[in-house]
């Protein structure tokens, strides 16, 4: 066989399995609108709902605010600080004086998977989001880092300080999890399993349905002949087998 004898059986092939999907489109798309169902209720009864509270800091050069004025490099400077700020951040008397003011039994480990910060395009303000399960913790957790942190940092930062622009509030509305983000993955899956399993049952399939289905499967092999159905057979089109064809006499 030549590679284009090969290419287009490949093509054919490829042609084969796009008619057999679509046959079976609604078994696709109903499959999709089941996992799609399913992901939501899941997500709905399973999955805990996420809150968040947020602070906003801002870093302020203390030699800068001496000088009155603010060049390029001090400005710089400040954006450097607010990253060294953000590092600092993740030690542990940070984490050890939350846990006092706060109460909350979190460890160590726990605070740190909760609590992000980020720079705000790239400027001297960095940003401390807080998620948890409950809101009242979240707005708790992130107040407390807002009354620890500028005294830990100017402590051991010289020629820098921090003041606090925004201050957190309980927020009762979840931010989480996302239902549609769930029922897209589940829609996606249903899709593609349903695909699947209608590929792998077509390719178990050993009936004969059509003379393509001959030439193409045994190309090396001539179709010879074909034997139509008489007036006293039976013969018709199965939706799931395809053409067939019976001998009445038998």
């Amino acid at each position: 066989m030549n590679n284009n004898e090969r290419d287009q059986g490949l093509e054919l092939d490829i042609s084969r399995v796009f008619t057999v999907l679509w046959r079976r489109i609604w078994v696709i798309l109903l499959a999709g609108v089941l996992m799609a169902a399913a992901a939501f209720g899941y997500a709905w009864l399973m999955v805990s709902p996420v809150y968040e509270a947020s602070a906003k800091i801002y870093v302020r050069n203390v030699y800068d605010a001496n000088n009155g004025a603010y060049s390029q490099a001090q400005i710089d400077g400040a954006k450097e600080l607010a990253q060294t700020y953000m590092v600092l951040l993740d030690s542990r008397p940070v984490w050890e004086q939350v846990q006092q003011k706060t109460g909350l039994e979190y460890s160590e480990d726990q605070l740190r998977g909760m609590v992000g910060v980020n720079a705000i395009n790239e400027t001297e303000v960095f940003q401390i989001v807080v998620r948890a399960y409950d809101y009242k913790h979240a707005a708790m957790i992130a107040t407390a880092l807002t009354d620890v942190l500028p005294g830990i940092l100017s402590d051991v930062v010289e020629g820098g300080s921090v003041r606090v622009v925004e201050y957190p509030v309980e927020d009762p509305k979840p931010v989480g999890p996302s239902y549609a983000k769930y029922m897209m993955l589940g829609a996606v899956m249903g899709v593609f399993l349903s695909a699947a399993v209608i590929i792998l049952l077509d390719l178990m399939d050993n009936y004969i349905d059509t003379e393509s289905y001959l030439t193409n499967k045994y190309e090396d092999i001539p179709l010879l002949a074909v034997i139509p159905c008489d007036d006293n057979g039976k013969y018709g089109y199965h939706k799931s087998k395809g053409y067939y064809a019976t001998d009445s006499r038998k």
